[in-house]
């Protein structure tokens, strides 16, 4: 029976292993979602911004055009 219970040791060693490499992997996919989250909410503001400097530019460089384009955004919303 002493090869049994190496057997039943090795496989008792082998199942907790294997546990504590799965709550190591859950953990790491735990991370990896919320450094996703923090990149699009990064990505998402980042994308505002420029919009934003892009119409400040144009708003600067070309008063007109701008003027134009916000009077028609305007006039599409009322219709």
């Amino acid at each position: 029976m002493d090869d049994g219970s190496d057997l039943r040791r090795e496989l008792d060693e082998r199942d907790a292993e294997i546990e504590r490499l799965r709550k190591l992997l859950v953990a790491k996919d735990i991370e990896l979602g919320e450094e996703r989250g923090r990149r699009l909410e990064l990505e998402s503001y980042v994308l505002r911004l420029l919009a934003f400097v892009r119409r400040a530019k144009l708003a600067l460089t070309r008063p007109g055009h701008a003027l134009r384009r916000l009077r028609e955004r305007r006039g599409g919303e009322r219709g």
